[in-house]
């Protein structure tokens, strides 16, 4: 299972993967990527998912800076499965 995004382009897949960091990708710039736009007309997907974790920047704007773990989870009584987009 492949969990980020390969440009269907791309020559050489697993050199693209050590290059670039496409895990997740900002919706605001999806339509205007060149990497992202085609797939985001013809190859979308739902995720389903139980939970998560979203990774925040300690000192953001500082490269040297460490992130830490946020873990995500339903409420209590909140449908226990999520559905996430893919691509």
């Amino acid at each position: 299972m492949q969990c980020w995004f390969v440009p269907p382009r791309t020559e050489n897949p697993a050199d693209f993967m050590q290059r670039y960091t496409t895990f997740n990708a900002r919706n605001d710039k999806l339509a205007k990527s060149p990497w992202y736009k085609d797939a985001l007309k013809t190859h979308r997907c739902v995720v389903l998912v139980l939970d998560c974790y979203e990774w925040k920047w300690l000192q953001p704007g500082n490269p040297k800076s460490t992130k830490t773990p946020h873990y995500i989870f339903p409420a209590e009584g909140e449908p226990k499965l999520w559905s996430l987009v893919g691509l």
